[in-house]
């Protein structure tokens, strides 16, 4: 098994902003939404508010913002994004070809699992570890369910 953080490890940059500029572009999430994450990113660099509670609070308001929405068109504008996307580093895909053969190569990201599912199929992984927004019937309910970002006991894997 091999195990890989995602976002400033495999991805350039924090994937969670990227992805909610083009859902916002689309009309997955709101303007709103992506203000708002703004603004926490803002407290969180200016040291305003600390590592745990700024993640906590973004993945609150993405789940929010992703209330009723169905999963699959959320996964599909997802995986678009990651299978286009330039920001993975080159090493990422020699890294997995030489680990493929012999190792279940997984993701670890305190990203939601929409965007777990789309790196790991996008890139022929074996599976993920990941926040879990919660998801009824098919669409989002609004609700974190667990959270990897968190080292409290909500913390499952």
């Amino acid at each position: 098994m091999a195990l890989f953080d995602f976002d400033k490890t495999l991805y350039n940059g924090f994937s969670y902003f990227d992805l909610l500029a083009k859902q916002t572009e689309e009309g997955v999430v709101s303007k709103d939404v992506f203000m708002a994450a703004q603004n926490i990113l803002q407290e969180y660099q200016n040291g305003t508010a600390g590592y745990e509670t700024s993640v906590a609070q973004l993945l609150s308001l993405q789940a929010a913002g992703l209330r009723g929405r169905d999963y699959q068109a959320v996964y599909d504008s997802s995986f678009a994004f990651f299978a286009e996307s330039a920001k993975m580093y080159p090493f990422a895909t020699e890294i997995f070809d030489v680990l493929r053969p012999t190792h279940d190569i997984y993701l670890v990201t305190a990203e939601p699992q929409f965007i777990a599912e789309s790196v790991v199929a996008a890139n022929g992984l074996y599976g993920y570890f990941a926040t879990q927004y919660e998801v009824d019937e098919g669409k989002f309910t609004g609700t974190v369910a667990t959270s990897l970002a968190s080292n409290h006991e909500n913390c499952v894997l």
